[in-house]
C-alpha cells in the first residue's frame, strides 16, 4: 500500500479491507499472548503463596515439635535430637533445590 501510495496510484478499498484484517488477526494473537502471560503470572503467585504458606506450616510443626521432645527427653537428648534434625532438613532441602534446579533446566 505504501509503495503505491507513493507512486500515486489509487488504494482500492479492498486493501484496506484486507489490511483491516490483518490487523484484527494480530489484536487477537496479541490479546491470547497477553491472556496467557497473566494466567502464567497468577499460577506462579498462587505457587509462590502456596510456598510461603507451607514453610509457614512446616516452621511452627518444627517448633511444636521441639518443645514437645523438650519436655520428654533431657538436655543432652534434646540436642542429639536437634542436630539428627537438623542434617534431615539440610539433606532435604538440598535435594528439593537440585529438584528445583534440574526441573528448570530441562
Amino acid at each position: 500500500m505504501h509503495a503505491a501510495t507513493a507512486t500515486g496510484e489509487e488504494l482500492h478499498p479492498e486493501s484496506f479491507l484486507d489490511l483491516k484484517a490483518r490487523l484484527i488477526e494480530s489484536q487477537g494473537f496479541v490479546r491470547q499472548a497477553e491472556n496467557h502471560m497473566n494466567d502464567r503470572s497468577e499460577l506462579s503467585e498462587l505457587q509462590d503463596n502456596k510456598c510461603v504458606e507451607l514453610e509457614e506450616r512446616l516452621a511452627s510443626v518444627e517448633k511444636e515439635y521441639e518443645e514437645l521432645l523438650g519436655r520428654n527427653l533431657g538436655p543432652a537428648d534434646v540436642e542429639e535430637v536437634k542436630d539428627k534434625l537438623a542434617k534431615v532438613y539440610s539433606d532435604r532441602r538440598d535435594v528439593q533445590a537440585n529438584l528445583m534446579t534440574t526441573s528448570e533446566t530441562s
